[in-house]
């Protein structure tokens, strides 16, 4: 009796309403992409390394650099990894990647990892602003990581 109550008590705490913030998306976030699936962080031979932009990726090394057990080129996974940096891009530039590209892209979808990243990145709900917001940029790069995450 107790374990069916518990487990029906946690399938309504689903749909009460939670004052936590929603947290960062999990698998289409390029720092976790890159430190759960870089060859040199699954050996545990390195810090986890935080990915904010496009720099952050072009500084990583082959080693730290996901393939996705040999599946992508390092050239291929940098490419992909930099479409996690823009958020209102990413759909369509992670579909043209594997639709328009080297037919082994999408063979490499056959890889579970993958296929979770891809899943995130176009089923996850965003940060979405509505369409009349307007903010204008000042200044580039935006330094403030704050006003970075608001545009």
């Amino acid at each position: 009796d107790k374990t069916q109550q518990n487990a029906f008590a946690s399938f309504l705490s689903m749909f009460s309403k939670s004052k936590v913030a929603r947290s960062k998306l999990s698998c289409a976030d390029p720092t976790n992409i890159v430190n759960s699936c870089g060859e040199k962080f699954i050996k545990g031979k390195a810090k986890p390394v935080s990915v904010k932009n496009e720099d952050d990726i072009l500084h990583l090394t082959n080693e730290e650099l996901p393939t996705f057990g040999g599946v992508l080129t390092p050239a291929d996974s940098e490419r992909f990894l930099q479409f996690f940096t823009v958020p209102y891009l990413r759909i369509p530039l992670i579909l043209d990647f594997f639709a328009n590209g080297d037919p082994g892209r999408l063979v490499a979808l056959k890889t579970k990892s993958l296929q979770l990243i891809v899943d995130a990145a176009l089923f996850e709900p965003g940060l979405w602003k509505p369409s009349d917001y307007f903010e204008q940029v000042t200044e580039i790069p935006v330094v403030d990581e704050e006003k970075l995450q608001n545009l």
